[in-house]
């Protein structure tokens, strides 16, 4: 993944590890972190978002990001 930002295949690598290290960070952390810029690019310019790992981090990413696109996309939570 380092290559591909290097590269430029990739613009932006966060990572998140939550059993590394003492501060324990999630997914779903840097995403309410980065949601403007999340939604600029899933919202306004048609990205697309992989999310693998367990379901319970699956249901913490989709309500982050049902969060991101109320705050910053300004749909209701039904949209």
């Amino acid at each position: 993944l380092a290559a591909a930002v290097e590269g430029k295949l990739l613009g932006t690598l966060r990572c998140a590890f939550s059993r590394d290290g003492a501060r324990k960070v999630y997914v779903q952390d840097l995403l309410r972190e980065d949601g403007r810029e999340v939604w600029s690019l899933l919202g306004c310019r048609g990205g697309h978002l992989y999310i693998c790992g367990g379901t319970a981090m699956g249901r913490e990413v989709v309500l982050a990001l049902q969060r991101t696109a109320v705050e910053h996309g300004k749909l209701s939570e039904a949209e």
